[in-house]
């Protein structure tokens, strides 16, 4: 399993809610920086597999012209997750 982690503006929310419907999600609002500059931003956390990474990866391009910025950045980290 992976997680799929998606740091974005905050902006466009839902909008971007609807680029990941094909995905359970979860999203956190945040305050981070970045170039030094103060913004409000977005998590966006998937569980998944390594078949997804070329879909997250179009979806994140989408998302980064959406919302306007130089980058959009995903992680990636290898799991385990069970549902209990």
């Amino acid at each position: 399993m992976k997680q799929y982690r998606i740091y974005t503006e905050n902006k466009n929310k839902a909008e971007i809610i609807k680029l990941f419907r094909a995905y359970d999600i979860t999203i956190y609002e945040t305050l981070g920086t970045y170039k030094s500059k103060q913004e409000y931003s977005l998590v966006i956390e998937i569980i998944g597999v390594d078949e997804d990474y070329p879909n997250i990866s179009a979806i994140c391009k989408r998302l980064k012209e959406i919302n306007q910025q130089d980058v959009v950045l995903l992680t990636i980290i290898d799991i385990e997750s069970h549902f209990i």
